[in-house]
């Protein structure tokens, strides 16, 4: 079920919904739910219903449930006469007269309340899109309301500067507790305060607001891993005695692990050799992109993807034959006499017989 309504754009939420009314259903019988027929299903819901109040809504979800998994999922026969939806019931919303409306705007007193009241009023918004509400949202020749999506819900660049605020507020607050040293630098005095928050506030904030499926700590982690990889980790360095360093070390020629053990001026100078210099920031490639898997993984990724793989017509040719398949033999061609064959050799000069 999860696959099939995935593959038809379903939302996360209703997904969630629909696999979790087929299983309770599923516990109530206490067998697998394709095994649950018709009229065990409407017995379920004649129960519930009943006994428990069901709503029509929980109902009709849980109709559609057992509707995706018997009609799209096992490619059953779903006959809608057999199982018949309830409507729901209409109830008349509370409205308030001219007279009370009236008095109602009139008793705000602060302007700005009165615009968002009578916005809200006026245009039949609800209150969280009335709060959410921009400019850019109102057609001024028009004078309608563009709707937004329904994902929607906070704009991106509000959320940027409300975190760039309570990031500035809580990094500030370290450092005046002197919970958190940050070493010196030439463009910020880091002792003032104000010089923190203009250099700061200077730089574009950028906000990640997608849902992550094991939480912070695991999206740091794994970019960790590749964005901040150091030259070599702590577990290679295998001894030390103030003059040598013995440290492990891979050999990608026949892929296996190997010790190496070199002076310590040696193996400093080698580690000076992965430090950028200033302004320059280290990121490695990964997955598909990185190096290890551009000879295994982009086959197996054109497979999936239905496509065929160029190779270079050149690929295995030596530059002899590659120069060749492009220019031809005039290429090869003595330039003086026109006619003789160029070839690369060693020349031996003939000495004299001894």
């Amino acid at each position: 079920m999860f696959e099939e309504m995935s593959y038809r754009h379903y939302s996360p939420r209703s997904i969630k919904t629909y696999i979790g009314l087929v299983s309770i259903v599923s516990k109530y019988f206490g067998k697998s739910p394709d095994l649950i027929s018709i009229a065990e299903l409407k017995h379920y819901l004649f129960t519930r219903i009943e006994q428990d109040k069901l709503s029509a809504s929980s109902v009709n979800q849980t109709i559609s449930g057992f509707k995706i998994l018997f009609k799209d999922v096992l490619g059953r026969e779903w006959d809608p006469v057999k199982i018949k939806r309830p409507r729901r019931p209409k109830i008349l919303p509370t409205v308030f007269s001219k007279e009370e409306i009236s008095q109602i705007l009139n008793s705000i007193r602060n302007r700005k309340h009165y615009c968002l009241i009578a916005l809200a009023y006026g245009s039949g918004l609800r209150l969280g899109e009335v709060i959410s509400l921009k400019p850019s949202d109102i057609d001024s020749d028009g004078m309608q309301w563009i709707h937004a999506n329904k994902k929607f819900f906070v704009p991106i660049k509000a959320l940027s500067a409300i975190f760039r605020g309570v990031f500035m507020e809580r990094l500030i607050g370290a450092i005046q507790s002197k919970e958190l040293k940050i070493p010196k630098s030439q463009d910020v005095l880091y002792g003032d305060i104000k010089s923190i928050k203009s250099k700061a506030y200077e730089k574009p904030w950028n906000v990640y607001v997608k849902k992550t499926f094991k939480g912070a700590n695991q999206v740091v982690s794994y970019l960790g891993r590749y964005t901040h990889r150091v030259a070599i980790s702590n577990s290679r360095i295998l001894a030390t005695d103030g003059h040598t360093v013995r440290f492990q070390w891979k050999d990608y020629r026949d892929n296996k692990s190997k010790t190496l053990t070199l002076d310590c001026a040696e193996f400093v100078r080698r580690f000076m050799q992965h430090i950028l210099p200033s302004g320059f920031y280290k990121i490695r490639y990964y997955g598909i992109m990185a190096s290890t898997n551009s000879a295994t993984k982009m086959d197996e990724c054109f497979r999936l993807l239905k496509k065929p793989r160029l190779i270079s017509f050149y690929q295995g040719l030596s530059t002899y034959e590659v120069l060749r398949e492009i220019f031809g033999d005039e290429m090869f061609k003595c330039p003086c006499c026109k006619s003789g064959k160029m070839v690369f050799g060693i020349r031996e000069e003939k000495g004299e017989a001894p």
